[in-house]
């Protein structure tokens, strides 16, 4: 975020920014995204029929022997 910094007549003197770090967010979300790769690959080398439901009995997903 980046704001003008004015003098008491109203011109612009300076900026005033605020920034943040990313970087740890965005390492725990490539770190979920490696983990939820490797479960999918797992879950389709299961050479039995698997399938997922949520708490309302509706399917979110199966593997590729289900299919």
């Amino acid at each position: 975020m980046k704001a003008p910094l004015r003098s008491v007549s109203g011109g612009v003197t300076g900026l005033v920014g605020v920034s943040r770090d990313i970087t740890g967010l965005r390492q725990t979300e490539n770190a979920l995204q490696h983990q939820l790769n490797f479960l999918e690959q797992l879950i389709d080398a299961i050479p039995l029929p698997l399938f997922f439901k949520d708490r309302n009995g509706f399917f979110t997903g199966c593997n590729k022997e289900f299919e």
